[in-house]
């Protein structure tokens, strides 16, 4: 799981890395956690729907759900560390 986040809008491509990310994947269900990780590992919506029997759309779906899920509590983290 990559846990470095590119900086929009940044010329040199700097990227930070954050344990939050790490920390906050760690926290989701295991549905969500197991579906990502395929995803991740196998690269591609299709492949983790024909491993796990799931149709295409709904893998997307949950992929969608775990990446905002991931991202809305590190912005939260961040900004409470402020």
């Amino acid at each position: 799981f990559r846990t470095d986040v590119r900086v929009v809008g940044d010329p040199d491509g700097m990227t930070i890395t954050s344990p939050f990310v790490e920390e906050e994947f760690g926290s989701l269900g295991w549905f969500h956690k197991d579906i990502f990780s395929r995803w991740i590992v196998l690269g591609s919506h299709r492949k983790v729907s024909k491993q796990t029997k799931i149709p295409v759309t709904s893998i997307g779906t949950y992929i969608r759900e775990a990446k905002e899920t991931v991202k809305l509590n590190v912005f939260k983290r961040i900004k409470d560390d402020d």
